[in-house]
């Protein structure tokens, strides 16, 4: 039973350190899971010759030999367990891995194991892993969002709109490539205005689900409306909207730059000249 249970637990962990390692590339999590699997091995390497020595793998009922030939076609009769994603590979052998550490921590209690085996390690172990699997299963999940994420991020602020309008600022940002819209607007947040929102919102949800095409549909549809790709519509839209800015709105550069979503002034002002051949400070209302 030993012997069993040390297998099984290396084993899940393992297969967890590898996810963590080679999946998320996370440094931090991998550490932690080679350093818990050290562990373990170190506990019980005075055990590890004579376990070895009564490893009876041939003879054990749950050796896949020892089983009842099923039919290859009945997926109800193949003892596997089917997994969705990773995240249910992790669930998988983490519980995996506790299930043995407890086995083991139950076993170290006997009066002759309990000379060899430290139960107290084998449990601080099992606890260890469940901080690690709850950190493991959570890093797999902002990873998968943010891939569904993946593109541009439009938030529509209708504080940061001057007064114009959120559907039409939503279709501009749709024929750009946008893929994920947020409508935000604090002010109708209030209990006696949140019925204006709310046939914004379906609208909205209404547009992005007829813009629901293929990247290449996009391109080429913007290509064929505005004679350039998403990318030069979006470099247009925020130049124009710099140069109205700079020009009606009396920001300054620094402010038009944070408006615009630069993070460095210079980058800015560098793209403003390119495009229309002065820098943006030559607008600025004397």
């Amino acid at each position: 039973m030993i012997d069993a249970n040390l297998n099984r637990s290396s084993e899940g962990l393992r297969v967890l350190e590898d996810v963590a390692r080679f999946l998320l590339n996370d440094a931090e999590l991998s550490r932690r899971l080679k350093s818990l699997r050290h562990d373990l091995s170190r506990d019980t390497r005075s055990l590890s010759l004579g376990l070895l020595s009564l490893r009876d793998s041939e003879h054990d009922v749950g050796h896949p030999q020892s089983r009842p030939i099923s039919c290859p076609k009945s997926k109800a009769n193949t003892g596997a367990t089917s997994l969705r994603g990773v995240s249910d590979l992790v669930t998988a052998n983490a519980k995996r891995v506790q299930e043995s550490l407890r086995v083991i921590e139950e076993l170290a209690k006997l009066p002759e194991l309990s000379s060899m085996l430290n139960s107290a390690n084998f449990e601080r172990a099992r606890f260890a892993l469940y901080t690690l699997e709850r950190d493991l299963t959570s890093r797999i999940l902002r990873r998968d969002k943010t891939e569904r994420m993946a593109g541009l991020y439009v938030i529509l602020d209708r504080q940061f709109l001057l007064g114009r309008d959120e559907l039409d600022i939503a279709r501009q940002a749709i024929e750009g490539g946008a893929t994920v819209i947020q409508l935000r607007d604090k002010s109708r947040y209030d209990r006696s205005r949140k019925g204006e929102l709310l046939p914004i919102a379906q609208t909205l949800k209404e547009l992005c689900k007829i813009a629901g095409y293929s990247k290449s549909t996009i391109i080429r549809s913007c290509k064929k409306v505005t004679g350039g790709t998403p990318m030069q519509r979006i470099q247009k839209l925020r130049m124009e909207e710099a140069k109205g800015l700079l020009s009606i709105a009396q920001l300054n550069v620094s402010q038009v730059a944070d408006y615009l979503g630069y993070p460095r002034i210079h980058e800015f002002s560098r793209e403003f000249s390119k495009y229309f051949g002065k820098p943006p400070s030559a607008l600025l209302i004397k």
